[in-house]
């Protein structure tokens, strides 16, 4: 058993220690080691010397996007073309960037001197459709068969709790006297 003393409270340390902890040779494997033993909502971006790691979370929950500065240098030279990845498409503009697309939910982008390469080693969670929670049914398709009886009566799940007219609103400070 390994542990691990952690010096902050951010819970972005403790997927660093995963990584350090990870016995894969290369920083995109461990990468995928960590993050396979966790769960939650996150856009991280990792850097080392020769690749940026951009991943986001597999729900979706957290923006990434991706983008590509100009690849006319200053006096009309063509350079390769350099990619960026920011939380919102707003930042490319403050750089001059042209946003190309979201990073997709379950997606990790490796930007090094081979170009971008994509891959999906976290499949998109499924989505949730209400239907269900995670501990059983949700409150309506509990409540559905004590209120049939009352829509048998009245022909609708919805009626008004109240007419219009029992309603006050408060005057105006100018029309009180």
């Amino acid at each position: 058993a390994r542990g691990s003393i952690f010096q902050t409270a951010a819970d972005t340390e403790a997927i660093v220690h995963l990584i350090a902890m990870s016995s894969a040779p290369k920083l995109r494997e461990r990468v995928v080691a960590a993050l396979g033993e966790v769960e939650g909502a996150y856009s991280l971006l990792f850097l080392d010397t020769g690749s940026l790691i951009a991943v986001r979370d597999p729900h979706g929950f957290r923006p990434l996007c991706l983008g590509r500065l100009d690849t006319r240098a200053k006096g009309g030279a063509r350079r390769r073309p350099a990619y960026v990845v920011a939380s919102e498409p707003v930042a490319f503009d403050l750089i001059g960037a042209e946003p190309l697309r979201d990073i997709e939910p379950g997606e990790m982008v490796v930007i090094d001197d081979d170009g971008l390469t994509s891959s999906r080693p976290f499949p998109p969670a499924p989505l949730r459709t209400g239907l269900s929670g995670p501990s059983g049914p949700n409150a309506w398709t509990s409540r559905r068969p004590p209120l049939r009886p009352l829509r048998r009566k009245c022909g609708s799940y919805r009626f008004p709790l109240f007419s219009p007219e029992e309603i006050e609103f408060p005057q105006r400070q100018s029309e009180r006297r």
